[in-house]
This record gives C-alpha cells, sequence and structure tokens, in this order.
C-alpha cells in the first residue's frame, strides 16, 4: 500500500482547528437544548429527549449548564474536550479557570495539563 505523507504542520492544524469544533459543539449542542426545553409544551421535555435526540435529562442539564457557565470553546478544547471535567471545573469561579486549564499541576508527583488528567 503506497501511502500519502502529509506534512506535519498541516496534520497538527487540522487536528486543533477539529478540537475546537468539538468544543464548540459542546456548548452549541447546550444552547439548542435550552431552546428546545423552553419551545416544547409542559411535560414534552423528557419524551423528546430520550425519542429525538437520545439524551438523558442529566446530560442534557450538564450540557445546557456548560453552555451557560462556558462562553470560549478554547477552553474546553483544552480541557481535552470532556463535558466531565469542563462540569467539575464549574467548581471554580469563572474568572480562575481559565487560568487553572492553561497552568500544568502537580498529580502524584508528575506535572499534568487538565486534558491530560482523569476526572
Amino acid at each position: 500500500m503506497n501511502e500519502i505523507t502529509r506534512p506535519i504542520e498541516v496534520i497538527t492544524q487540522e487536528i486543533n482547528f477539529y478540537k475546537l469544533q468539538a468544543g464548540n459543539a459542546i456548548i452549541e449542542i447546550g444552547k439548542r437544548l435550552h431552546e428546545a426545553k423552553l419551545t416544547l409544551p409542559h411535560g414534552a421535555w423528557g419524551a423528546w429527549l430520550q425519542n429525538e435526540v437520545e439524551f438523558s435529562e442529566r446530560t442534557a442539564q450538564n450540557f445546557m449548564r456548560i453552555a451557560k457557565e462556558y462562553r470560549n470553546p478554547q477552553l474546553i478544547a483544552d480541557m481535552g474536550n470532556s463535558a466531565t471535567k469542563a462540569l467539575l471545573l464549574l467548581s471554580l469561579p469563572a474568572e480562575e479557570r481559565e487560568e487553572f486549564v492553561g497552568e500544568a499541576h502537580e498529580i502524584d508527583g508528575e506535572e499534568k495539563t487538565v486534558a491530560a488528567m482523569t476526572t
């Protein structure tokens, strides 16, 4: 099999582009879930979630909370596009989150970025 190798700079740029897209997607899904909840008649939310978008109510609430609290999709991308990490970091004041995500932290004697940490 003859494989064509693309320049690493192009591959790196594409990966970073899609990381940002994934962070943006989490926020945008949360915004649309909020909009849908406001649009649906009273009592229809749970069935709509289950039948139309296959989200549990808890997952939907989490995505809506992320959309409300995070305006910068790059911050979520920097967390490894983890909704779980984004939710855990809501315990930090908004003004401290970006700094926390941008720094390495010592975990079990090892320096790790938030993206490299387990939840």
